[in-house]
């Protein structure tokens, strides 16, 4: 990878393309902004990725999520010259696929989970205070819910988000 004084740097995801899911051509009109430009690309895939690299650190994702890059990606091979990397602890898996991307490029991230409704809806939604109301013997249970708010404990807070967003 090139470097010059006026290099910005870059972020390089580290993935597999997803082979069961294809995005469909829409009719995404120009006034839709950057994501529908992304979404009309001819070359726009789904990748589950796991990893980045961004100023000489890698950075494995708390749990993988599909991101919609551009292309096909180019393969590790457990080439730290390809990563962005000045040195890596432990080799890189082979089929590894690889994109680099500025920080200030758009895409789209879905996080994906799987399981019954209760750990995927209820559990994550809820959390500590929202089930315990359908405990059996709960002193809380058929009493009228408090939409204030006020007298519960706060829901946990949302995934953090930069203030860019």
């Amino acid at each position: 990878m090139p470097e010059t004084l006026l290099s910005e740097p870059k972020i390089v995801l580290f993935g597999r393309l997803m082979d069961d899911l294809a995005l469909k051509p829409g009719d995404y009109k120009p006034n839709h902004g950057a994501v529908a430009g992304l979404l009309r690309s001819e070359d726009a895939r789904i990748a589950r990725i796991y990893s980045f690299a961004y100023q000489n650190e890698l950075v494995d994702l708390a749990s993988p999520a599909l991101f919609v890059v551009n292309g096909e990606g180019t393969s590790v091979d457990g080439k730290v010259e390809t990563q962005g990397l000045a040195h890596v602890l432990c080799g890189m898996a082979e089929d590894l696929r690889c994109w680099s991307v500025d920080r200030d490029d758009v895409s789209v991230r879905l996080d994906v989970s799987t399981g019954s409704y209760r750990r995927i809806l209820l559990d994550y939604e809820l959390a500590d205070e929202g089930l315990q109301d359908f405990v059996r013997g709960s002193a809380g249970v058929g009493a009228p819910a408090n939409l204030t708010g006020s007298g519960r404990r706060p829901r946990r807070g949302r995934r953090w988000r930069s203030e860019d967003d």
